[in-house]
């Protein structure tokens, strides 16, 4: 996933950025930012750290995988079919949001899910040691997400070594999506600081 978003930096030519991923996500933008460090003017980590992780998604994914969109008619049916196996509305709503309609009406995710699912195992690996990225990061995590604890801070400052680390008390794994307005705050004020 870190080499797709190296084709994507090449293809819309782009010499660097701000990147920010949360959980899969956060691990391909550390990956991406050890190995590509002048692509990366700041990292944003959200709530997973860079050691290998359980398989905590694996029901999500297990959930989305049967649902077949083509016969819904509205996010809202949708949201009802997801209920009975993800049971917390801020998560089904989070990943709501990765659907998209297309030009025949029927929805389909924007995620590739059969590749996420092919390989849960590898993205549950941790990051490998040795590297680093030497740019601004901030590691934001939820107060109640056992993501990352006190004992992957010194694994993180070995590949991070400028990190900043944020809590969101009152959240959990979806930090954005349980407390948009202090995720906002935090991560605004890290991209807009010298």
């Amino acid at each position: 996933m870190a080499e797709d978003i190296f084709q994507f930096f090449k293809e819309q030519a782009i010499p660097s950025a701000h990147l920010m991923g949360h959980s899969v996500g956060g691990k391909t933008a550390m990956e991406f930012a050890l190995s590509y460090p002048k692509a990366v003017r700041k990292l944003v980590v959200v709530d997973i750290s860079p050691r290998a992780t359980l398989a905590r998604h694996d029901t999500i994914l297990e959930a989305l995988a049967p649902l077949r969109l083509e016969r819904f008619s509205s996010r809202e049916s949708i949201d009802d079919a997801l209920e009975e196996k993800i049971h917390d509305p801020a998560v089904r709503q989070f990943l709501l949001t990765n659907l998209k309609r297309e030009e025949d009406g029927h929805y389909s995710w924007k995620m590739n899910l059969d590749a996420l699912r092919r390989n849960s195992g590898a993205i549950n690996r941790g990051i490998e040691n040795g590297r680093q990225f030497n740019g601004p990061v901030l590691f934001l995590k939820g107060g109640k997400s056992p993501y990352i604890t006190d004992d992957d801070t010194p694994v993180i400052k070995a590949l991070f070594p400028q990190v900043e680390f944020q809590t969101i008390p009152k959240a959990g794994h979806w930090v954005h999506a349980e407390a948009p307005d202090e995720f906002l705050a935090l991560v605004t004020r890290f991209i807009s600081s010298s």
